[in-house]
């Protein structure tokens, strides 16, 4: 299955126009990169493209879905560090501390694994705020694309159209309170999500 999901996520790459947009105000270090759960699919070539230098992991539920989604990573160059909001939340978020601090990057979706939509996990403001590393949201629209009926309205883009891979400015969330930084995370996460699919 992860060889079958590979090819799968290689066609669709590969058989649309390919369009990247990066601020100007990312810089060569590590980072936490975020994106919503609905928007994971092809998120993976951001570090096939090589945008992404140096060690980047995701962070991954124990769920067989999220079973599957590691073992189909490896093959992307990207690691993984399994645990979520509901399960195994502490162990992941040291794990994931850990990796930051010694200059690895997380990819994370903070409405992960199970929502509610388009929120924010605590996880995410106590990683960037401890390792004291900047946030940057990351998004792919697909021109043309099927929504599943789950409660994250999975993307998969259709084949013969353009993916549009954006990236925003870096942020930090130091000195924010936890509400106030998870609505940070929330606002920045819109601007290019609701740009193509608001």
């Amino acid at each position: 299955m992860p060889v079958l999901l590979r090819g799968i996520l290689k066609f669709l790459y590969y058989t649309n126009r390919r369009v990247w947009k990066f601020s100007d105000q990312i810089k060569d270090e590590n980072a936490i990169y975020v994106f919503w759960h609905g928007n994971m699919v092809m998120q993976a070539f951001f570090k096939a493209k090589h945008v992404h230098r140096g060690a980047v992991s995701m962070l991954n539920s124990h769920h067989k879905d999220g079973a599957l989604m590691v073992n189909a990573m490896k093959h992307f160059d990207l690691g993984t560090i399994r645990g979520s909001s509901r399960d195994g939340a502490v162990k992941a978020l040291i794990d994931a501390l850990k990796f930051v601090k010694k200059g690895g990057s997380m990819a994370i979706t903070p409405d992960g694994p199970k929502g509610p939509l388009h929120s924010v996990a605590n996880g995410v403001v106590v990683l960037s705020q401890k390792a004291d590393v900047p946030i940057i949201t990351q998004h792919v629209h697909a021109s043309k694309c099927w929504r599943l009926k789950g409660w994250d309205k999975m993307m998969i883009p259709k084949p013969f159209g353009t993916l549009t891979f954006t990236s925003g400015a870096p942020f930090k969330l130091t000195g924010l309170s936890m509400e106030d930084a998870k609505q940070k995370v929330i606002d920045e996460l819109m601007k290019d999500y609701g740009e193509f699919d608001s």
